[in-house]
């Protein structure tokens, strides 16, 4: 029995010595152009997997005059770093947030360098505008009727800026549709299809005038719910915005999230 239990006791020693490592971390914090960032505030939060307490852990340090931080003598399974400061956005895009300190079968421990750390981005935020905002849970009829959307006055209705229509099913049939579509048009302006991380200034032309969506059974981009982003123009002289459209192919309308900016500046970044 006694024989037993110490081989079980060594065999959870070992689990335990592949589940959590010895932590130990070096980083850097820059901006936009590849500069120091002292004063970010740094947050480790790092996790405990049985045997030993389950449950998290964390402590706060602050990146120095060369923007370099760190963090030793603590044991885990992994290690979450969150970087923020007054005045910054996370750059989310290019910073790796999350660090395996296991060496479990399949697993790759992180092999943190001090003469290599890892670097974590932050882009200074900008002076904002004062941005017309809203989300329009826009009725569109399903038979094409148009109805527009008044981006100035964050409502829709008879009259607007922008042009929404759609063909769908009734909704009680919708599951057996084999066609359906959404179609935006801003007579004035139109679209710039946007997938930018901080999309604070609006593209000075090359806008379309129309984003039309047909979707068709046993085409490749079937699909009964999509949402999509634009940038948007409109009126003369021209103002800017950007929007998210989300629909689907149940839904009497479409959900309509926007802002613009009402002075005729491309400056879409919102004031702090």
């Amino acid at each position: 029995m006694q024989q037993k239990i110490e081989s079980l006791s060594n065999a959870v020693q070992n689990y335990s010595r592949q589940v959590h490592g010895q932590i130990e971390f070096y980083g850097k914090v820059v901006d936009e152009s590849n500069q120091s960032i002292e004063g970010a505030n740094i947050e480790f939060v790092w996790a405990h997997i049985w045997p030993l307490a389950e449950g998290t852990s964390s402590t706060n340090t602050i990146s120095d005059s060369e923007g370099l931080f760190s963090l030793a003598g603590v044991v885990g399974a992994n290690l979450g770093v969150q970087v923020s400061k007054n005045g910054y956005y996370n750059v989310r895009s290019l910073n790796n947030e999350e660090f395996n300190y296991s060496s479990l079968p399949g697993m790759t421990p992180f092999q943190p360098d001090p003469n290599n750390p890892v670097i974590f981005h932050l882009r200074k935020k900008g002076v904002g505008a004062d941005l017309i905002s809203a989300t329009l849970n826009v009725k569109v009829p399903r038979d094409g009727t148009p109805v527009y959307v008044d981006f100035l006055n964050q409502k829709f209705g008879a009259d607007g800026q922008m042009q929404t229509s759609q063909i769908k099913p009734p909704y009680e049939s919708w599951k057996q549709a084999t066609m359906w579509s959404f179609k935006m048009e801003i007579p004035s302006g139109g679209f710039i299809g946007q997938n930018d991380e901080f999309p604070f200034e609006a593209p000075e032309s090359g806008y379309q005038r129309t984003a039309e969506f047909d979707f068709k059974t046993g085409q490749t981009d079937w699909k009964t719910y999509f949402t999509t982003n634009y940038y948007f123009s409109f009126g003369n002289p021209p103002r800017y915005g950007r929007l998210t459209v989300e629909t689907d192919i149940s839904w009497g309308g479409a959900r309509i999230t926007y802002v613009v900016n009402p002075t005729g500046s491309r400056n879409l970044e919102p004031a702090q």
